[in-house]
């Protein structure tokens, strides 16, 4: 498959910090969309993803002059702009604060609920994720076990401590 299917397939964020390698916010952003040309279709997804994270006044801004926090919102955003029918999100709340962290949750909530996105996120933060996802699965050991989506965090924390 093609790098450009795969990116009309499939977007991804990692908790590593992201490289900007010279590159500006709005070039970092145009790169998550490979298998379109540049239009103006294209050119409101960036802006729309943008103003999502509330970061469309970072868009001119080189990646390596942003602080950890402002580059992963910007990944998050890139995300978003990708609008795959599938988003794989590695702990994407990294290097964020409580309310920037509040609100990717928000955002991958509202992806998979009323976008009607596939999502697949791992985080170790159980208060963010409780009550959002439609399954829980605790991996340890390389065992899988499936949570009640409906759990309490105190249950969530009781359950990870008993494997």
């Amino acid at each position: 498959m093609h790098v450009s299917d795969r990116a009309s397939l499939l977007a991804v964020v990692l908790p590593q910090g992201a490289e900007g390698g010279g590159l500006s916010v709005t070039e970092i952003m145009r790169l998550a969309r490979l298998n379109e040309r540049e239009d103006e279709r294209a050119s409101e997804r960036v802006h729309r993803a943008l103003a999502q994270m509330e970061i469309t006044h970072l868009a001119q801004r080189k990646m390596d002059m942003l602080s950890d926090g402002e580059r992963q919102k910007v990944m998050v955003a890139r995300a978003l702009a990708q609008d795959t029918p599938l988003m794989i999100w590695d702990e994407p709340t990294v290097f964020l604060d409580y309310p920037a962290r509040k609100k990717v949750m928000d955002v991958i909530e509202r992806q998979a609920h009323e976008e009607g996105k596939t999502i697949l996120c791992s985080s170790h933060d159980l208060h963010l994720i409780q009550g959002r996802a439609d399954r829980i699965w605790l991996i340890h050991n390389e065992q899988l076990r499936e949570l009640d989506p409906k759990s309490s965090v105190e249950e969530l924390e009781k359950a990870l401590i008993q494997l």
